[in-house]
Formats: C-alpha cells, structure tokens, sequence
C-alpha cells in the first residue's frame, strides 16, 4: 500500500513522512553535542563581550562625569573677581570632598574629591598668591572606580586677570 502525501498532510503526519524519509533522517548524538558545545562557546564568548562593553561604558562615563566637573569647577573659577583667585584658591575654597562635589554639581563620583592648585612654570604647586599673573591653575578630580580601582583626571590652565 503507498501512501501518497500532500504538503499539508505532512504536517499533521510526522509519522509518516519519517518513513517515506527511511532511517538516514535526522542527526547522531554525538552531532548534536559538537553542535551543542560550539553554540554554547559562541555564546560565552558574546556574553564575556557584552559584559565587558558595560565596564568599559562606566568608565567612560566616569571619565565624562569628572571632565564635566572639572569644568564646572573652571567656570566657577573663571566667574570669581580675578583679584580674589588666589586667595580663594590658597583657602582650598574649591577643593572638595564628596559631600561638597554632592551638594554643588549632580551625579558626584564614587569617592570623589576636587583639588585646585596653582603651580609654577616648573609644574610644581605653590600658593597662589606668591604665583606671577597668568596664574597656572591645575584642577584635579579623583575617584574610585567600581572595582576599586582609583582613578583621576587634571586639567591644567592659565589665567590673567581682565
């Protein structure tokens, strides 16, 4: 007796098309565990890239977050009478710790903390007020990184007064 089979009986006959199909159909055990093995490292190795681009996104974030701060402390700077820098910056008026960097500008870091300073033209620090105009204003923004890892940032500029 032959059975003949449409497309659509197919569908609902699996039984059916296993025999028209004869043993030969289908994979070995041991074919489906390479194939098993090979997708489960593809996929390890996908997943160790995914968790690696969200470290490197946060220190990135990081790093931008203490940038902008290090602006904002400039800027802050840059609107002070010029005649009072020095004395503010030699008062540690702007440096600050992370309550202070908490409380003046949004998303502080972990363990933050800002130091202004002025340096000489060797790069070494000293007070302000004994620094010759332009003074060289160094801002530093220190944090720790979610692994513990410290890290900071310092922007280095000149300033005169207007």
């Amino acid at each position: 007796m032959k059975v003949k089979i449409s497309s659509q009986s197919a569908f609902f006959f699996p039984k059916v098309i296993a025999q028209r199909l004869g043993s030969r159909s289908g994979f070995t055990l041991v074919e489906v565990m390479v194939s098993v093995g090979i997708l489960g490292f593809i996929l390890s190795a996908m997943l160790l890239l995914f968790i690696n681009g969200i470290a490197l996104n946060a220190v990135s974030r990081n790093l931008t977050v203490a940038l902008s701060h290090t602006q904002y402390v400039l800027e802050d700077i840059r609107n002070a009478a010029f005649s009072n820098v020095p004395a503010l910056i030699d008062s540690s008026s702007w440096n600050w710790d992370t309550t202070t960097a908490n409380a003046r500008v949004s998303n502080a870091l972990k363990n933050e903390l800002i130091n202004v300073s002025c340096l000489d033209s060797g790069g070494v620090q000293i007070a302000c007020a004994t620094s010759s105009i332009p003074l060289t204003v160094m801002v530093t923004v220190s944090w720790t990184e979610s692994a513990g890892r410290p890290r900071s940032v310092e922007i280095t500029t000149k300033m005169g007064g207007s």
